[in-house]
């Protein structure tokens, strides 16, 4: 008679320890290649590991990088035969990579997942061969073969990329229709020797470096995409159907010895589905190879770094990093106007490396804009005062034609609606005090209640 718990003994065992069961238990409903149990308690995950042989471990992020250390750490320990594996979102990499957790895992699972990427790399992970590709399921046996020679060359490149010092990979897209990855690496000789390697695979670029689009170039599907390049650019396009397109773009910064090289598919039909899980297992290796986070903060920062300070950018990353946060810039997300922070904000001041990208956003008025506001509140009361005493007191008239039936019967409101407007007005500039149309308003309004004081000055004296 045979025990129904030892049903499915001879796949092997993988642990999920998880703050958030229903999302794994989600997951493990799609790895019917081993067998896969759910921990939300970690004294229940220790007392099974001590009874059963564990293949593979899932650790989920806790936003707790240290206790995350020690726990890997005494995996590592206990149970050295055990595969570890991180689920993570990649906001918390910083955190991770910076306290050492990176260097204890086989491999960073980013969260969310999509079930058959999850499904691709843990079966890679623990030696499983899947019969049956899932991105390539329900598509014919050519297009198969197509998604699996472009996912070869697109694997082979990501490695050179990934495993050259002090290339950084990016977060990947948002939108699920972007099908690329994108890198940052050191503009030296370590480039020219990936670029050496590449015409084997990828052939001879469509534009090298130095040379101009030809009018041919420009009417090419993936440059259709792409739009021009400039002269200091290079791409290669590699064709491997008749609406298929993979392309490696190589855009080298202006203002610093790094270029950003962006690998990806051009897919002119709606069957995209199967690149877009390709590129996300490929993002996942990749992203399991960093050991370690290339970047550098601008030299006031390093100076002090002991002191309060603003905000630094990290272009690598397109990350922002403050005294208390690493990770994406939350401005960079579509916003209101009208939104909280502009009440509740902390933010003082952009890193100087994006204010040389266009204007910018603070939560906060600079110092120089402070001076302008008080300038502004004093001119502006000036004003005021002088208008309540001699328009009320009909010596002169009120010039807006729009308030002016309220003097004399309604002074009060007068006074109150005239120095809303003004306010409101400079709140709408200050909004925008970091970009050059912001500041030149900033100065008109300023200048323009200085003239109505001097006018003022005029008539009194007249």
């Amino acid at each position: 008679m045979t025990d129904p718990n030892s049903q499915n003994s001879y796949l092997k065992k993988v642990f999920i320890l998880t703050h958030e069961p229903e999302t794994a238990e989600r997951l493990a409903k799609h790895l019917h290649f081993c067998h896969t149990s759910v921990f939300s308690d970690e004294s229940r995950m220790w007392k099974s590991l001590a009874e059963q042989k564990v293949h593979l471990l899932i650790l989920t992020y806790n936003d707790n990088a240290n206790k995350c250390k020690s726990l890997l750490e005494e995996l590592k320990h206990k149970h050295p035969q055990t595969q570890r594996m991180l689920w993570a979102n990649f906001d918390h990499l910083p955190q991770i990579i910076s306290s050492g957790s990176g260097r204890l895992v086989e491999r960073i699972l980013p969260s969310p997942v999509k079930p058959q990427t999850a499904q691709r790399v843990i079966a890679q992970n623990i030696g499983f061969k899947l019969e049956d590709d899932p991105t390539v399921l329900h598509y014919s046996a050519s297009f198969a073969r197509m998604v699996e020679k472009s996912t070869e060359l697109l694997k082979w490149t990501a490695e050179q990329l990934t495993l050259t010092h002090g290339s950084v990979l990016r977060p990947p897209p948002t939108d699920a229709q972007i099908l690329h990855l994108q890198f940052v690496m050191p503009k030296d000789d370590r480039i020219t020797k990936i670029r050496e390697q590449l015409p084997a695979r990828w052939a001879w670029p469509k534009k090298a470096y130095g040379q101009k689009m030809d009018r041919q170039l420009k009417k090419h599907p993936v440059l259709q995409t792409l739009g021009k390049l400039e002269k200091n650019q290079e791409i290669y396009i590699q064709q491997v159907s008749d609406d298929t397109y993979l392309y490696l773009v190589f855009l080298p910064w202006k203002k610093e010895a790094k270029c950003t090289v962006v690998l990806g598919v051009h897919h002119e039909t709606e069957q995209s589905e199967p690149f877009k899980e390709a590129l996300d297992v490929i993002y996942v290796d990749c992203l399991s190879a960093v050991s370690q986070f290339h970047y550098s903060l601008s030299e006031s920062t390093e100076q002090t770094n002991t002191n309060k300070k603003g905000p630094d950018y990290i272009s690598e990353y397109d990350w922002v990093a403050a005294q208390n946060y690493v990770g994406p810039d939350r401005r960079n997300e579509p916003t209101p106007f009208m939104n909280a922070y502009a009440v509740r904000g902390r933010r003082k001041s952009v890193p100087k490396k994006l204010t040389q990208l266009g204007g910018q956003f603070v939560d906060q008025m600079t110092p120089w804009m402070r001076i302008f506001f008080w300038l502004y509140v004093v001119l502006s009361a000036i004003d005021t005062v002088l208008t309540y005493i001699y328009v009320g007191g009909g010596r002169f008239n009120e010039l807006n034609p729009f308030l002016r039936p309220l003097i004399p019967d309604h002074m009060w409101l007068f006074v109150i609606l005239k120095n809303s407007v003004s306010l409101s007005t400079f709140f709408v500039v200050t909004r925008f005090q970091l970009f050059r149309i912001g500041q030149f308003f900033a100065t008109i309004n300023v200048a323009g209640y200085a003239g109505l004081d001097i006018y003022w000055a005029l008539l009194l004296l007249s």
